[in-house]
């Protein structure tokens, strides 16, 4: 069983430690990509897998995108996605659901919004879920919680 320790974003990438129980490796890694990276929410789930959740400062679909990121037991990318419009998606919350699915909340600065993206096990968007009072609203969402 491992015990998860830390992520922070650097400027160009995100550093990973993990703690192993007594016999096992533990291992240190880094992830991202040449843009700024930042994991904000890690959640192990009941296989040893690491879901982690985040932002890049450019993730391939527009400005600031979220990002989600599932890892081995070891550390190892399973699969490694960005999620976002031509516009600022920006990390606000994240949770696991009882059936291993991720929700990201995003704040938009672009959109005047908050969404909600809920991803299944292979990275794959399930829905995305936007709400906003209108043009010029300032709507803020601050964390979210998976029941």
């Amino acid at each position: 069983m491992k015990l998860f320790l830390r992520a922070f974003g650097m400027y160009t990438s995100l550093l990973f430690s993990g703690l192993a129980a007594i016999g096992q490796t533990p291992f240190l890694n880094v992830y991202g990509n040449n843009y700024q990276s930042a994991g904000r929410m890690i959640r192990s789930i009941s296989n040893g897998d690491i879901l982690v959740g985040g932002f890049c400062s450019t993730g391939g679909n527009g400005e600031a995108d979220l990002m989600a990121m599932r890892l081995d037991s070891t550390g190892a990318v399973i699969w490694n996605y960005y999620y976002g419009t031509a516009g600022d998606e920006y990390f606000a919350g994240g949770d696991v659901t009882p059936n291993e699915e991720l929700l990201l909340m995003t704040n938009s600065n672009t959109y005047d919004a908050v969404a909600i993206v809920r991803i299944d096990g292979n990275g794959d968007t399930l829905w995305t879920k936007r709400y906003s009072e209108g043009p010029g609203a300032q709507v803020i969402g601050f964390s979210i919680y998976a029941t």
